[in-house]
């Protein structure tokens, strides 16, 4: 089998793996530790359960753990039918409905179904699991807040729909727009729990664009401000995305560096600004094995090329190429992820950096 070939046989393995690793992710339950609700209405004294009974057991173990019911849920969509009902609802000690995010987190689980229901459909099956899981003395807050929460969200599509995602400015102006739409349909307190965290991550999105886009801004000045941005974060927030957010950061500042030949001292500088001085030492020796590594792929590819232009195509040639793949590369991680750089070079694709 030639080496394009073996590449390619590799790589439909690779995507029939990650398409099947996917698919057990997604169908997964999002909590494990769900425990159905003993003693289910409708259950037979003996004997397997009927079909009433069963659905019933089903219902009750898509609840997030802990939930009274008070009368039937409602009849989920297709799409929602056996996963975990997003529903985290406080109640506190006196009967009061608590004001967190996990009421809003419900609203949108239910309209992630838009589409395979009406929306009147789905305010009803709302309704319908606000009334089957909360006490009356927390429902009447529930039901007002979800209607505010659909009238906001018809109101919300005409102001995204101005947005210019390449500006910061549009951008911010639409994240200005929004901010002062939602404070008309809810109180202070209710937008902050509802939309303050979805709002304080736009806010460092627009902020980073325009660290980015600042002239005259050296690469350890854009990572210092990035830095600092990250750390205005709440801080729960900062905590779950920091790792991401800087290497996004990373990447676009180590691209702008070697795209102007910057020099080591200021990649180094940058990522201390940026990371942190012992990441940065996890990067320095990250760079020098990748170069070692480079080095070793050139080497080899180029003793590569001179057999085949010693050797027409055929078996004679794919043989005398194994065996110098065979005595370069010491073990068989190291032989396939060299045959991905012949294939790569094959196709004339640039070599990551």
């Amino acid at each position: 089998m030639s080496n394009t070939k073996t590449w390619g046989a590799w790589i439909v393995l690779a995507v029939i793996i990650i398409a099947i690793g996917s698919l057990l992710l997604w169908l997964k339950p999002a909590d494990s530790r769900v425990t159905t609700t003993n003693g289910t209405a409708g259950s037979r004294a003996a004997g397997t359960p009927g079909p009433t009974a069963v659905f019933a057991q089903a219902q009750s173990s898509q609840l997030p753990p802990g939930t009274q019911l008070n009368g039937p849920l409602p009849t989920l969509a297709p799409s929602l039918q056996g996963t975990q009902i997003d529903c985290p609802l406080v109640v506190s000690a006196t009967g009061e409905l608590t004001l967190t995010p996990g009421i809003r987190n419900c609203f949108d689980y239910f309209f992630t179904s838009i589409g395979e229901k009406t929306e009147s459909q789905l305010i009803a099956d709302i309704r319908q699991y606000l009334k089957a899981t909360l006490p009356a003395s927390a429902q009447a807050y529930a039901i007002k807040l979800l209607d505010q929460y659909v009238a906001y969200k018809h109101a919300e599509s005409t102001v995204q729909g101005k947005i210019d995602t390449q500006n910061p400015d549009s951008i911010q102006t639409v994240l200005n727009q929004l901010k002062q739409l939602r404070r008309q349909f809810f109180s202070a307190a209710e937008a902050e729990v509802f939309f303050g965290d979805e709002e304080a991550y736009n806010q460092y999105t627009i902020d980073s664009i325009r660290i980015m886009k600042t002239p005259g801004l050296s690469a350890s000045e854009k990572a210092a401000k990035t830095a600092a941005l990250i750390n205005q974060l709440p801080p729960e927030m900062a905590e779950n995305m920091r790792t991401s957010m800087q290497y996004d950061s990373l990447q676009k500042l180590t691209e702008e560096i070697k795209a102007k030949n910057g020099s080591p001292a200021e990649l180094r500088q940058m990522r201390e600004q940026l990371v942190g001085a012992a990441a940065a030492d996890r990067l320095a020796a990250l760079d020098t094995e990748q170069a070692s590594w480079r080095s070793k792929v050139d080497s080899y590819l180029a003793d590569r090329e001179k057999i085949r232009q010693q050797f027409p195509e055929g078996s004679d040639r794919d043989q005398a190429i194994a065996s110098l793949r065979e005595r370069q590369f010491a073990t068989p991680e190291e032989r396939l992820r060299a045959e991905s750089y012949e294939a790569m070079k094959d196709r004339g694709e640039k070599f990551p950096d």
